[in-house]
């Protein structure tokens, strides 16, 4: 199989090569041919037997493009791993209080309507993640910004 592993945006700041030559390998071991496409430039994706969206990391830098992006690959039905509609929730991290109001334990995470110097809404994820370093202030449309 032919498999179209997303990868970031080539100025995109953090390593990320670790993550993808481990699942690359893994699947290259197994006859497989994997190519790294950054998400952000995709070309044409048809050709591709699987599209594997496993390091789209930064797709909340450029948040609207992302979006623009699971459009795209919802109009021409390519084939990806995860629908682009749960890309897209789970995207939004809104999902989050989704599911701690239904008691599925979450991280902590603070929804705030009006933030002073913006006209998005902001949600505030005070988690350690892979790509955090510290707190982030995270509003739709628009670059992370450090908080604290």
């Amino acid at each position: 199989m032919r498999f179209a592993f997303l990868v970031p945006d080539p100025d995109y700041p953090e390593e990320w090569e670790w993550a993808f030559d481990a699942e690359a390998d893994a699947l290259r071991a197994r006859g497989h041919t994997v190519d790294p496409v950054p998400w952000t430039g995709v070309g044409d994706l048809k050709d591709y037997d699987l599209v594997l969206p496993l390091v789209v990391w930064g797709y909340h830098l450029q948040y609207a493009d992302w979006l623009r992006f699971l459009d795209g690959v919802e109009a021409e039905r390519l084939p990806i791993v995860n629908p682009a509609r749960l890309l897209r929730w789970n995207s939004d991290k809104a999902y989050l209080n989704e599911l701690a109001a239904k008691g599925i334990p979450t991280v902590d995470t603070v929804e705030v309507e009006h933030w002073p110097h913006t006209k998005h809404v902001v949600r505030l994820r005070l988690v350690e993640q892979a790509s955090s370093r510290s707190q982030r202030v995270s509003t739709e449309g628009s670059r992370q910004q450090p908080f604290g």
